[in-house]
């Protein structure tokens, strides 16, 4: 594939960042051919990249990750394509043979474990949306948090590893990571917006008089701290040298903003806890403290970190906080059946439902059974391997017959071994109401009528053709230096319609920098022009869907790429 050119011209077009992502590119020549020696480099290229297309987090590092070992396997296939292409068999022509045939043969193995170590680091960037904020309780918030760190640190160390490797490094460019350091403070940076942006759209109603009489005012001197941090360090950012501040920072908003969903609340004494003077002057306090590390370049946060536990500790003290949390299998069976098709759907839904009576029932009585979480466990882990059982694998040419679907004795046999277990639960916990509980016999013959119904429709259709292009949007993006002067000819792109900012970003920082050098990292869109010698405007969000951008007809988008 390759970047449209920087000065203007008939531009070719980007079709998705996951193509931007993974497909060969081309350096001049033709791209060299495929060859077995790299197929397994090949398919976790591919895997690896269509997580990271869908990521919230690490976004820019996770590109250039993927980027390198796509980079690598083509240039890998480069070399095996010129000794394949080699005929003299001279001593001085077998030297340098040598030399090729070592630098690919030593290059594999060190790639392919960098890639096999990286695997489940993009799986858990892919199943991990950006802080839902769903958290139960401020010790869960915490955890979500320690997540975010452990996942910022893996992708980290893997890009080391692939840009570090002696084994690789022959087979990169010069200077070929020059923008590392920009780029993972651009994550950090851009996290710290996101969450920023939660904070700030808090707006007290004055008529709440849930609220504590100064709260409101508080909030929105946190409010008023929250923007100083971040624009203090988006200053800052170019110079900063050690990144535990950022990382710190981070933590405070993630913290704030979780505080701050708590305010919906559905219970009463927690949401009022949160709207009271106590918890929001504690916040004020952490932010200050924050404020004058970041603005007098300190670089211990020993203090900040002491300050942080005690705000936890405030949070975690006051009347109503919820402090139950449930195993970590729950939340990921809720997530389950969007995997599982119309053969298993109705089951998989009936053992959420059991499983959701069971959780209420031990929420309704936590104080005798908060200590005593095995049995709900070992149940909702049944339940869980059943439904991922059911959505396994790939789909089967006879995914809807139904007799291919009685002949998976395994999948009927997991869903009742689960009921089995949430029914030992009920007893153990001392529920009532099982014999009420609907059963998978019940939701199995649903799923057979569905797959009876839809034979007798489809009327001898077995195939489906998905059409192409489908849910792509046409987008021209026009670059301005920061006195609003255009700074070169269109770039044109057709894109993912969920493709989100972030990715189009990475896709044209790419051609940018490989014609001008341009550090786009200090860049923002907008959807109007802006003005010469002001080129300052309302930045959109770089969480933002591309399709939820596109106003009236068609699928076409002009957008405007302005440095801060």
């Amino acid at each position: 594939m390759s970047h449209s050119p920087a000065d203007g011209g008939d531009s070719a077009v980007e079709h998705s960042l996951f193509s931007a992502l993974t497909s060969p590119t081309s350096t001049g020549s033709a791209v060299a051919p495929k060859a077995e020696a790299t197929e397994l480099i090949n398919f976790l290229v591919l895997v690896i990249g269509q997580d990271v297309s869908t990521i919230s987090t690490n976004n820019q590092v996770s590109y250039r990750f993927v980027a390198a070992a796509r980079d690598l396997r083509d240039r890998i296939n480069e070399l095996i394509s010129k000794i394949d292409g080699l005929e003299e068999n001279s001593s001085a022509e077998l030297e340098r043979i040598y030399a090729e045939y070592d630098k690919y043969t030593s290059a594999i193995d060190p790639l392919e474990d960098i890639l096999l170590d990286f695997l489940p680091v993009a799986t858990g960037l892919n199943g991990s949306p950006l802080l839902s904020l769903a958290s139960q309780t401020v010790d869960s918030c915490v955890k979500e948090t320690d997540n975010w760190i452990s996942q910022r640190n893996s992708v980290r160390d893997a890009f080391q590893k692939i840009s570090g490797a002696t084994e690789l490094k022959p087979l990169f460019p010069s200077g070929k990571f020059d923008d590392r350091a920009a780029a993972e403070k651009h994550d950090d940076l851009s996290l710290l917006n996101t969450f920023s942006s939660q904070i700030l759209a808090l707006s007290p109603d004055p008529s709440d008089r849930e609220y504590a009489s100064r709260s409101p005012k508080v909030i929105k001197t946190v409010q008023k701290q929250m923007e100083s941090i971040l624009s203090v360090l988006t200053q800052k950012i170019d110079t900063i040298q050690e990144e535990s501040t950022l990382v710190f920072s981070i933590k405070c908003a993630m913290l704030l903003a979780f505080v701050t969903s708590q305010i919906r609340s559905d219970q009463e004494k927690w949401r009022r806890s949160v709207k009271s003077l106590r918890v929001w002057d504690g916040a004020n306090v952490l932010l200050t403290k924050l404020l004058a590390h970041i603005s007098s370049n300190g670089t211990d946060i020993t203090t900040l970190e002491s300050a942080l536990q005690a705000y936890i500790d405030l949070l975690k003290s006051q009347p109503g906080a919820p402090v139950f949390l449930l195993p970590k299998e729950y939340l990921q069976l809720l997530k389950a059946p969007k995997s599982v098709g119309r053969p298993y759907f109705s089951q998989s839904l009936t053992l959420v439902k059991q499983a959701r009576q069971l959780v209420t029932k031990v929420l309704a009585d936590s104080d005798n059974f908060s200590d005593d979480l095995d049995v709900l466990q070992s149940a909702l882990k049944k339940a869980l391997e059943a439904v991922q059982k059911a959505g396994a694998g790939s789909p089967k040419p006879d995914r809807f017959s139904m007799q291919s679907v009685k002949a998976e004795k395994d999948v009927q046999e997991a869903f009742d071994g689960a009921e089995k277990e949430i029914e030992t639960a009920f007893t153990h916990y001392k529920c009532t109401g099982w014999d009420d509980v609907e059963k998978v016999a019940k939701s199995r013959s649903a799923d057979e009528e569905r797959l009876k119904t839809l034979a007798e429709k489809l009327n001898g259709r077995e195939t489906f053709t998905p059409p192409t292009g489908a849910g792509t949007v046409k987008v021209t993006v026009m670059a301005y230096d920061g006195a609003g002067k255009l700074q070169s000819s269109p770039r044109k792109y057709e894109i993912h319609d969920k493709t989100r900012l972030n990715g189009l970003l990475w896709m044209h920082s790419m051609g940018v920098r490989q014609s001008n050098g341009a550090n786009t990292l200090k860049w923002y869109f907008q959807l109007s022009a802006p003005p010469a010698g002001a080129a300052k405007s309302e930045p959109l969000s770089l969480d933002k869907e591309i399709g939820s951008l596109v106003q009236g007809p068609g699928k076409e988008l002009v957008l405007h790429l302005v440095m801060r």
